[in-house]
């Protein structure tokens, strides 16, 4: 990598996830379709999601098109133009994952309990469903980064921690 280039790292991370993300989703549809022939919504939301993934990760690969004409967003004194308001949205996104993941973990507890299954299975139901308090914690650290990432005089150098735990 460069030397005052840390672009390759968001790239890197953003593509490498994305299709972890995409394998993972495209092994689920073909058991739920092959193997147990039945795909429900919950299989489609989850595509839906893995394709907001792929656009989201394009957008962070090629950020210059919040702005218009594109070297406004990396030179504003010498390019004038007009950009979409990203802190507004950082703020509202971060706040609306962290909603979402406290949500995803705390929903399936009461039902788990009330499950006919052995002490054993549903512990480690239990445990699979608190793994999820990693992504929640991922959320609440990306704050720290989104503050920092929101009052930096360079945002092409400093957004990359906020993109990286994006």
């Amino acid at each position: 990598m460069v030397a005052g280039n840390r672009g390759d790292t968001v790239i890197t991370c953003s593509i490498v996830t994305v299709l972890i993300a995409a394998v993972v989703v495209i092994l689920r549809l073909f058991t739920r379709s092959k193997i147990l022939n039945f795909v429900g919504r919950e299989d489609w939301c989850i595509l839906a999601a893995l394709f907001y993934s792929v656009a989201n990760t394009i957008r962070k690969c090629f950020p210059v098109l919040v702005c218009v004409p594109a070297a406004h967003w990396w030179d504003s004194a010498h390019a004038s133009g007009i950009c979409i308001p990203e802190k507004p949205l950082w703020f509202a996104n971060a706040s609306l994952n962290i909603v979402t993941d406290v949500g995803i973990i705390l929903l399936p507890m009461p039902v788990i309990s009330t499950l006919v299954l052995p002490r054993k299975k549903k512990f480690g139901l239990y445990f699979i469903f608190a793994l999820g308090f990693f992504v929640c914690i991922i959320s609440f650290l990306r704050i720290h980064w989104l503050i920092l990432a929101a009052s930096t005089t360079d945002p092409t150098w400093d957004n990359i921690g906020i993109a990286n735990w994006s």
